[in-house]
Order: structure tokens, then C-alpha cells, then sequence
């Protein structure tokens, strides 16, 4: 396919330009495609009424002169979309990422754990003419990590009888950009998560976990970038520094400096940090969970079960089993299966494929 060659106008809805739309922009709009943003901002809640208004009234206009619709994720700001998009007889591409295809009652965590919310997410896969999910496990699989919830996951267990085709695209990453640019200082663990100060993130993101190892070395330091400066974690430890948020060129010094990623989440589609940090030659330690134990493969460590007892085995025959090569390796992986040419190609084979 000579994707130089591509033409017509895509409709990107979503709610916010993360990272991840972003990117996908970019590569659409490198390929010869004309990309519109629209963004559905669904805070405060009460202005809902008035949010879905204006989306309608947007679509109703970029749809005459538009040939497709992506949506980043299901959820509400997917449901007109995809539904106005078959009114019109034109292809609907929702892109699955994570949240919209879980459900953790524990942490209330989850599209599918709030009914509205659950509701519009199955109703705007179902109806859409293709899905794109960043790993297979956001369809379904079987959850070992924590016994707290359902012992299944993925957008298939809570959208019944789902019958739209779908295609995996993983995320991809830029080798180029992401690398190590110092050092690495011994016995140092890294993590990055976004949203600390709320209720559920600490056990959605495994910090409650880091918290508990920590103290069994205190000759480690363990780093958690994303904490407001305003917000005290549940437990003040000497060897546990926290950082505010850090813009890309802080976090590539941040993953170069540390020699080991921690991601021990509960629930996590297809991750950025830890791939950023294999490619800065960071040895991941990750959960059980969804795309982790593809992304790490044998280059790091896999924490089974959500127990202190395992982590703190797998800490120390993490800290005992370090060599260069670990380090090195986990960027190969990264560079090799999940980089942004992968997902590139991919999404502009699918692109062209559901155009009519």
C-alpha cells in the first residue's frame, strides 16, 4: 500500500489530545490525510446536555464533508459518533484503550462499573463498523492478578453479544527519541502515574504496593513521579522520593537515571511509561495484567499475584540479577516489536480498508 497516496478527510473525536491521539494524528496526518479534532469535554457533569448538543451539532456539519470517524476510546463522547456515522453510511473506527474495556467494582475502576457510563460504552462499540484495541486482552481475558474482582476482563465480557470486527493495533514508540542519555544509579526504582491524589489510583496503579516494599530496602530508592505538591502520600518513607508531574524531557532523564521501571497496576491496556523507560534501558518489573507481560516478554520481572510477599522475592532477585544486558535488552524488545513505523502501518492499512 502507498500510503503517500492516501486522501479524504477523518473526523477524530475524543476528549482530550493525550499522548495517544496525538500520535495517531500525527501519522494520519503524515500520510496525506486531512484530520479534524473534536474534543467532548464531559466536565462538569451537569453540562452534559449541553456537550452532547454541540457534538451533534458538529458532526451534522463535518459529516458532509468528511469520510470517516475515529473515536479514542468507548464511552459517551463515542455513542453519537459512531451512531450519526452509520446514519450517514460512513465508517466508524473506535480505538480501545484500557478503562473502557474494564470493570473493578474494589476501586471503582472502569467504564462498565457505572451503569450510564457502561451503557453508552457497549452501545458505541456495537454499533461502530470496526474496533482497534491495543492489545487482545482488552477483548477478554482472564484475570489472575487480584481475586477481589471478576475473574474475567476486556470489552467482551461486559458488552454482550459483541459482534463488530476488530483489528489489534499496539502502541508504538520512537527508539530515536526515547533513550538512555546518563547513567544509571544502582538500586533505584522508577514509576509514573497520573491522577495519585484520587481515590482509587493508588491501588489502580500498584503505589499502595510500593509503599509497602519499600521499607524492606532501605538501601533502594524508589521514585514516584505524578504526585501534586500539595498531596502527601499515606506514608512518608526516607527512601521514597515523589515528584510533581514531568514534561517528556524530564521523565527521559528520570527513566535514564533509574535502573529499574516499576508498573504494578491492576488494571493497564497497553502502558506508555514502561515502554519509554525500556527504551531509556530501565529492567521493568510489572503485574500480571494485560499487555504487561507481552511488552516485558523475558527482559525483566512479572509479579504474578497482587502480594507483598511475591514482590518483595521479586525485588530482591531483581536487585541480585542486574547486568547491563537486562537493561539493554528491554530496549531491543521495545524497538523491535512496538515501535511508532508498526502502528503507523497498521493503522493506515485499517484506515484505508474501511474507507469506502
Amino acid at each position: 500500500m502507498d500510503v503517500k497516496n492516501a486522501s479524504g478527510n477523518i473526523i477524530f473525536c475524543c476528549t482530550s489530545v493525550s499522548s495517544f491521539v496525538a500520535k495517531d494524528i500525527q501519522i494520519l496526518t503524515h500520510a496525506g490525510y486531512t484530520v479534524t479534532p473534536l474534543l467532548f469535554i464531559w466536565h462538569p457533569k451537569w453540562r452534559l446536555p449541553v456537550t452532547f448538543l454541540k457534538q451533534f451539532c458538529q458532526l451534522f456539519y463535518y459529516l458532509f464533508t468528511n469520510r470517516m470517524i475515529i473515536v479514542q476510546f468507548g464511552g459517551m463522547h463515542a455513542f453519537l459518533p459512531v451512531i450519526m456515522a452509520k446514519i450517514w453510511r460512513k465508517p466508524s473506527l473506535v480505538i480501545l484503550g484500557g478503562t473502557d474495556c474494564a470493570k473493578f467494582p474494589s476501586i471503582a475502576y472502569g467504564n462498565f462499573n457505572k451503569k450510564i457510563l457502561g451503557w453508552f460504552t457497549a452501545q458505541s462499540v456495537k454499533h461502530a463498523m470496526h474496533l482497534a484495541p491495543k492489545h487482545a486482552s482488552l477483548m477478554w481475558f482472564d484475570y489472575t492478578y487480584d481475586s477481589s474482582d471478576y475473574p474475567a476482563q476486556g470489552i467482551q465480557c461486559f458488552a454482550l453479544n459483541l459482534k463488530t470486527p476488530f483489528t489489534i493495533i499496539e502502541n508504538g514508540y520512537d527508539a530515536t527519541v526515547f533513550k538512555r542519555v546518563c547513567d544509571k544509579k544502582q538500586h533505584t526504582f522508577l514509576t509514573v502515574a497520573a491522577g495519585i491524589e484520587l481515590p482509587n489510583t493508588m491501588a489502580l496503579k500498584g503505589i499502595d504496593l510500593i509503599l509497602k516494599v519499600a521499607p524492606h530496602f532501605s538501601h533502594c530508592t524508589f521514585t514516584i513521579v505524578g504526585v501534586p505538591t500539595d498531596f502527601n502520600l499515606p506514608v512518608q518513607l526516607k527512601n521514597v522520593v515523589v515528584l510533581p508531574q514531568q514534561n517528556a524531557a524530564q521523565l527521559i532523564q528520570l527513566y535514564s537515571m533509574h535502573t529499574f521501571y516499576m508498573q504494578l497496576s491492576m488494571s493497564e491496556g497497553f502502558p506508555n511509561a514502561i515502554c519509554e523507560a525500556m527504551l531509556c534501558e530501565c529492567i521493568p518489573i510489572g503485574s500480571n495484567v494485560n499487555a504487561i507481560p507481552d511488552i516485558i516478554g523475558n527482559t525483566g520481572y512479572l509479579l504474578q499475584h497482587r502480594d507483598i510477599g511475591l514482590l518483595t522475592h521479586l525485588v530482591t532477585k531483581a536487585i541480585n540479577d542486574v547486568t547491563e544486558n537486562r537493561g539493554i535488552n528491554a530496549r531491543q524488545r521495545i524497538a523491535e516489536n512496538f515501535s511508532i513505523a508498526q502502528r503507523s502501518q497498521k493503522l493506515l492499512t485499517l484506515v484505508q480498508k474501511l474507507l469506502p
